[in-house]
């Protein structure tokens, strides 16, 4: 008989009758007539061929990894490279470092509060803390930002050691804010005064809601993917960011509020700004009208946000 790996054992009795291949077979594929077919066709004795039925092989090879064999998880794998590959080149009795941390700006805000909050990020975007070993001598440093087009962003960088905490308030080097939704890396280069040089790299920095005050202009950026979900609605996490900016915008009911959605389609925006007003203006107990709300086109440069601002008029 045939066993599932394909082996044949003959017993002491069927030694003369090898037919008993062919016939074994039959039995898989088919019950008697597969016997009568044999019988008809005796040249075929011997031969173990697939079979056609109704357009389909009957007999086909699968393979199935052994039960005892061990999950492979290339994560693992992955993570013990990047740590080799960072005691190599980072010796750590050069540098030691914090990574990322956000951090809300004013701990004692007025917002602190509210349930809502942790979505919108207040500058420091973000803040290293860095360790520099006595008897270490560092010449300078330097903090690079990259956008996600590999352009450099932002450029800080020193004589001598390091600051014990550096920040990043999310702006370039000409003031402009970071683009909401889109990740930005950063990387802290030290030179010791031989010239050698340490590097250390940060993981990816991504803010969907940043928060910037200047001058009593509020001005609250939001990545528009996170505010809705298909039909027009607020998703989970949009809902949790309109509630954070219903609390932020308190303070500010004396001033001009304006709703604008930068987007590809500008019928589309038009229609996610009236969401957002008319949510504003119902949780803010404010008469209709009382918020603006503009749907225009995202332009050249495809940054779709949603811009709310509460101004002096």
């Amino acid at each position: 008989m045939s066993d599932i790996y394909g082996k044949t054992y003959i017993t002491d009795g069927l030694k003369t009758g090898l037919m008993v291949i062919s016939a074994t077979a039959c039995i898989f594929l088919t019950a008697v007539p597969c016997f009568a077919q044999a019988a008809r066709r005796p040249e075929q004795s011997g031969q173990l061929n697939n079979m056609v039925i109704e357009g389909e092989t009957r007999i086909q090879v699968k393979g199935d990894k052994p039960a005892e064999a061990s999950e492979l998880d290339p994560k693992e794998y992955v993570d013990k490279f990047i740590v080799s590959y960072v005691r190599e080149n980072n010796p750590a009795e050069k540098l030691s470092v914090s990574y990322s941390l956000y951090l809300p700006s004013q701990l004692t805000s007025d917002a602190v509060l509210s349930p809502w909050r942790g979505r919108l990020i207040e500058p420091p975007v973000l803040s290293l803390l860095v360790k520099t070993p006595p008897g270490v001598n560092v010449a300078n440093w330097r903090l690079v930002i990259a956008n996600d087009q590999g352009k450099v962003f932002r450029i800080m960088k020193g004589k001598g050691n390091p600051p014990a905490n550096i920040v990043w308030d999310g702006m370039d080097d000409s003031g402009e804010p970071l683009l909401v939704g889109h990740p930005y890396a950063y990387s802290l280069a030290v030179l010791d005064k031989f010239d050698v040089p340490t590097y250390l790299f940060g993981k990816s920095v991504t803010v969907r809601g940043l928060v910037l005050k200047n001058s009593g202009r509020l001005n609250i950026i939001i990545d528009t993917a996170a505010l809705f979900e298909k039909g027009l609605k607020f998703s989970t996490n949009g809902y949790v960011y309109a509630r954070e900016t219903q609390d932020r915008l308190r303070k500010f009911l004396d001033r001009d509020i304006t709703i604008r959605v930068y987007g590809n389609d500008a019928d589309l925006a038009q229609r996610e700004a009236d969401i957002i007003k008319d949510f504003l203006e119902d949780s803010l107990h404010l008469n209709k009208g009382t918020i603006a709300a503009k749907g225009q086109p995202a332009g050249k440069s495809n940054y779709q946000r949603t811009e709310i601002t509460a101004d002096k008029s």
